[in-house]
């Protein structure tokens, strides 16, 4: 299924004059490692931090915090995540990462990407004939877009983007296919 053609037609209504669509699909955050949102973005590019999973912000680099002799283990939440999902959001409180994700997580039901030869957008879709707009951010914000497919959980069609102002989020366009990965990187590459 192409989502250009299926779509095309309806996303036209939210694109500026002479702006062309690319590309469009599903999306949703990646599971994995948070801890690295809320930091400053100059901390980021300090740290490298999109070359590198890291260890988490607090507490150990184990699995295990201790024991609990009622409850047993006591699992560093952080460390499983950066272990099993890697980073999937880094950046500033007020980064492009951070308010993508409360753009994503704001809605109730999926999430949609749009990319055109301008702009970068997140849609919603509360009914079948409408989408809503969420969040959109020039293309020239977005700094570089990987496929980084991750086999555990899965997530195949996972894609990180990384932004102007240092920050990154990892989205995923589909759990066992890296189609639709694909063809957003190609797309906001141009």
């Amino acid at each position: 299924m192409d989502p250009v053609k299926v779509y095309g037609e309806e996303l036209t209504k939210y694109l500026e004059d002479g702006e062309r669509l690319r590309d469009a699909g599903l999306c949703h955050a990646a599971f994995g490692d948070e801890s690295g949102l809320g930091q400053p973005a100059g901390n980021l590019r300090a740290e490298g931090v999109a070359d590198r999973t890291p260890a988490p912000s607090e507490g150990s680099r184990t699995w295990v915090d201790g024991v609990d002799p009622l409850w047993g283990l006591e699992w560093n939440a952080a460390a499983v995540d950066a272990r099993l999902g890697g980073v999937t959001a880094a950046g500033g409180a007020d980064s492009i990462a951070a308010r993508m994700l409360a753009a994503i997580r704001s809605t109730r039901g999926s999430t949609y990407y749009a990319v055109t030869d301008r702009r970068l957008l997140l849609l919603t879709r509360p009914s079948i004939r409408t989408f809503t707009p969420l969040f959109a951010v020039p293309l020239a914000a977005v700094t570089t877009a990987r496929h980084e497919a991750r086999w555990f959980l899965p997530q195949r069609g996972r894609v990180v983007l990384h932004f102007a102002d240092g920050s990154l989020l990892a989205l995923v366009t589909g759990h066992l296919f890296a189609g639709r990965a694909k063809a957003l990187v190609a797309a906001l590459r141009g």
